[in-house]
C-alpha cells in the first residue's frame, strides 16, 4: 500500500511552484535471503515530472528505517533497482524502505520487514475436492512462513508424476494459511498429480505430491415437472458419483454466485409439502396442524413453544420418508427425486469449509437464507445457506449449514424454514 502522501499527490496535492511531484515509488519484495545477506530494492514507478537524482533503500533494526537506519544508494532515474545487502546478523528482523528524490523532494514506498535465515516455508498439500471433467480444487496450507512474506503461492499440475519439474503452475496469491486453487482446462477420465508450493525470500518451499483422477464427461437429460402447480424445467448435475438437480426447489435459475437472488428458491418448513408456504412472502400463522396431517393452506405456521414444530405430533419423524426410507407423497421433489438424507449431505460436503465452497462446488449452492420458527422473518439472506435433510430424530431435524467460518451437519426445530436441493433416487 502506498504512504499517506503519496495519495496526497494523486489528489493533486504536494506539487511545488513548478507543477513538479514527489516520486511514486514501490519497495520490491525482498529476494535471495541468507543467513547473511538479502537482495533489496525499489521500483520508481513514476518521477512526478522531474528527473529522480537519487534513488535506493533505507535498512535497519527498527520500524521506520528512513529515520534510524541505513541508507544504500541505488543510482538515478526511474524503473526497478536493487542491491545486495550483506553483513546481516541470521535470525535479526530488518526493516527496509525504498525512497527517490526529485526536485519536488523525497518519496518512500512502503516498509517490508525480512529475517536473514535459509528456512524455506513450511508447505502442505491438503487435499482435492470438487473433481469434475474439466475441473478441480486443490487445498493447501502454509503453516510456516519461514520467518519471511510468502510472496507467492500455488500449484503445480501434470499429468505425469513430479509436477515441479516438468507440470504447469498455477500461481494462486500471496500469504500464509490455508488456501484454495481451482484448476480448470482438464480432461475428462485423466489422472493428474499436483503439489502445493509457497515463495517466500529464501526460496520455494512445497507440500507432498497428491493425485486425482477427473470423472467421465455426462450430459444429463433436463427434469421438467410440476412444482407448487407451475410447469418447470431444471437441468441436473453429476457431483460425486450421484445426481442433483442444478438448483434449489423453486428457484428461477443455476446460483451464478452466493448471493444470487434468483437461485435462491422457496424456503420449507421441514416434513411439509409444496402447497405454497415455502414462498417468501407467504402469509403466517400460528395454529399448528393436527397430529399426523399436512396443513392443507399455504400460510407459514409460526410456533412460539417448544419443541417449535408446526405439526401437533412431534414424534411424527418419517413426513419426507416412510419408516423403511422410501419417499413419501408429502416430498415437495419430483418423481424419481427425494430430499437428501443427512449422510448424503455429510458425504457430499467432505472439504467443504465455508458458504463459498458451497456456491463454488458444481452444486451452485447459494446462501438463501432461513426463515425463523418463531416469528417467520427472514435471516440470513445472501449470507447463510441452510439446506434440508429428510433425517430427523426425537423433536428436531438435520440439515447442513454454511457461513463465512462453518460447514456442519447439525439438527434444528422444524417450524424453521430452510432450502431444499433434490438428488436422484438411485435405482
Amino acid at each position: 500500500m502506498l504512504p499517506f502522501l503519496l495519495f496526497a499527490f494523486f489528489s493533486g496535492c504536494d506539487k511545488d511552484d513548478n507543477g513538479v511531484a514527489i516520486p511514486v515509488i514501490e519497495t520490491l519484495n525482498v529476494t535471495e535471503i541468507t543467513p547473511a545477506s538479502a537482495k533489496v530494492g525499489g521500483s520508481v514507478t513514476n518521477d512526478g515530472g522531474a528527473a529522480v537524482t537519487e534513488r535506493g533503500v533505507y535498512y535497519g533494526t527498527s520500524p521506520a528505517p528512513e529515520t534510524t537506519g541505513t541508507i544504500v544508494n541505488i543510482g538515478t532515474g526511474d524503473g526497478s533497482f536493487s542491491s545486495q545487502l550483506t553483513g546481516l546478523e541470521e535470525g535479526t528482523e530488518y526493516y527496509v524502505t525504498a525512497f527517490a528524490i526529485n526536485s519536488a523532494g523525497t518519496a518512500y514506498g512502503q516498509e517490508l520487514k525480512f529475517v536473514p535465515t535459509d528456512i524455506l516455508p513450511d508447505v502442505t498439500t491438503i487435499n482435492i475436492i470438487d473433481i469434475t471433467s474439466q475441473t478441480a480444487t486443490v487445498r493447501g496450507e502454509i503453516t510456516d512462513d519461514g520467518g519471511n512474506k510468502i510472496i507467492e503461492r500455488g500449484v503445480y499440475i501434470d499429468t505425469s508424476q513430479n509436477p515441479v519439474v516438468n507440470g504447469e503452475k498455477v500461481k494462486n496469491g500471496r500469504g500464509a494459511g490455508i488456501f484454495k486453487s481451482e484448476i480448470q482446462g482438464l480432461n475428462p477420465e485423466t489422472k493428474y498429480y499436483v503439489v502445493v508450493y509457497a515463495v517466500n525470500g529464501v526460496g520455494e518451499g512445497y507440500g507432498e505430491e497428491k493425485s486425482f483422477t477427473t470423472i467421465e464427461a455426462e450430459v444429463l437429460d433436463s427434469v421438467s415437472f410440476t412444482y407448487n402447480n407451475v410447469q418447470v424445467t431444471y437441468g441436473a448435475v453429476k457431483y460425486r458419483n450421484r445426481i442433483w438437480l442444478d438448483r434449489n426447489l423453486g428457484a428461477e435459475k443455476t446460483a451464478d454466485s452466493l448471493d444470487d437472488a434468483k437461485s435462491f428458491g422457496g424456503l420449507f418448513q421441514w416434513g411439509r409439502q409444496d402447497d405454497g408456504h415455502q414462498e417468501r412472502s407467504s402469509s403466517i400463522r400460528n395454529a399448528l396442524t393436527p397430529s399426523g396431517f399436512q396443513p392443507g393452506h399455504s400460510d407459514f405456521i409460526v410456533s412460539v413453544n417448544n419443541p417449535y414444530d408446526w405439526n401437533e405430533d412431534s414424534d411424527w419423524l418419517f413426513r419426507w420418508t416412510d419408516d423403511s426410507g422410501k419417499k413419501t407423497e408429502a416430498d415437495p421433489c419430483p418423481d424419481g427425486w427425494r430430499v437428501p438424507t443427512r449422510e448424503e449431505w455429510q458425504s457430499v460436503s467432505e472439504g467443504w469449509d465455508t458458504r463459498e465452497d458451497l456456491a463454488n462446488s458444481p452444486l451452485r449452492l447459494p446462501s438463501a437464507g432461513m426463515r425463523r420458527e418463531y416469528e417467520g422473518d427472514l435471516r440470513g439472506v445472501g449470507g447463510s445457506a441452510y439446506y434440508w435433510s429428510s433425517s430427523a430424530q426425537s423433536d428436531v431435524s438435520f440439515l447442513i449449514y454454511a457461513d463465512t467460518v462453518n460447514v456442519v451437519v447439525y439438527d434444528h426445530h422444524r417450524a424453521s424454514g430452510f432450502s431444499i436441493r433434490c438428488i436422484k433416487k438411485e435405482e
